[in-house]
């Protein structure tokens, strides 16, 4: 016979929900069949929507980031609405700016946010369903592309050489 103290039956407790709230989320979610496609698309419209001011590039697999625009670090998110929700998860990042996007299926809802919002967090949601009535902490970051402007203009750029 196993006995537990409170705070391991708490433990224990809060994981069996965690698992049954997530086999619940996975049964309602509508969303995409390939994962992989749908990340590479989202990351195909973000260039073209930069490719007009900034050179832009992809970054390999196995770095903490997706985008270098003129420089700048920037890491693309993108969810599918599922259960009422948008949600991604925050593994290894290392970037200058978050590009969050949210697809309701029709439209695509950009979230363009300073890195150092989101650093330490481990995922990243927004809980409507509908991006543009969402009124949360991440609201003043809702189409914010001048944000990258800002940042090339002041000069973050990781990879230029400091002059002494």
């Amino acid at each position: 016979m196993d006995i537990y103290t409170p705070d391991e039956q708490l433990h224990r407790f809060h994981a069996q929900q965690q698992q049954r709230d997530r086999f619940i989320m996975r049964s309602l979610a509508v969303a995409p069949v390939d994962r992989k496609a749908f990340a590479h698309d989202v990351e195909s419209d973000i260039i073209d929507r930069l490719r007009e001011n900034h050179y832009v590039s992809r970054t390999a697999a196995n770095e903490h980031f997706d985008l270098l625009v003129d420089g700048l670090r920037i890491e693309v998110k993108a969810a599918a609405l599922s259960g009422g929700r948008y949600q991604a998860a925050m593994r290894s990042n290392d970037a200058d700016v978050l590009v969050f996007v949210c697809h309701d299926g029709e439209k695509k809802h950009y979230f363009v946010i300073p890195f150092e919002h989101v650093a330490g967090l481990t995922h990243i949601e927004i809980c409507n369903t509908d991006p543009t009535a969402y009124a949360g902490w991440m609201r003043r970051w809702y189409d914010a592309w001048h944000l990258i402007d800002q940042l090339i203009a002041a000069g973050l750029n990781r990879y230029q050489m400091q002059l002494l």
